[in-house]
């Protein structure tokens, strides 16, 4: 949802990439997709245990992402554990705007809460 809440921004699609999960991950996705004001793309993929990792993950959802958005769309990727801010598309996008070929940022790791 941190994605919906993106401020200036005028997203034209995610890619989510489930990879090898046993929990009802696709279900909560499933769920939320039609709440979401952006087209939602997702690959749901169990991988051998020689392939299953996070890189291979991000490989298939970014290969499909640029196929989806084309030679010259933007490509904007983060963990599925991040939140990402509200600004956080619209300051990617400046900098791209400004000539900016790669924008990379930092990560503000939340405290974890006991359940």
């Amino acid at each position: 949802m941190a994605l919906a809440a993106q401020q200036h921004a005028a997203i034209q699609g995610v890619v989510i990439c489930l990879s090898n999960c046993t929990d009802d991950s696709a279900a909560v996705v499933g769920r939320i997709t039609g709440a979401l004001p952006f087209r939602v793309d997702i690959i749901d993929v169990v991988l051998p245990s020689d392939r299953a990792c996070a890189g291979m993950a991000r490989r298939l959802a970014m290969d499909r992402a640029a196929a989806l958005a084309g030679p010259d769309g933007i490509l904007l990727t983060t963990d599925a554990d991040a939140r990402a801010p509200p600004g956080w598309v619209a300051a990617n996008l400046s900098a791209i705007n400004s000539g900016a070929d790669a924008v990379a940022g930092r990560a503000e790791i939340e405290p974890l809460v006991p359940d």
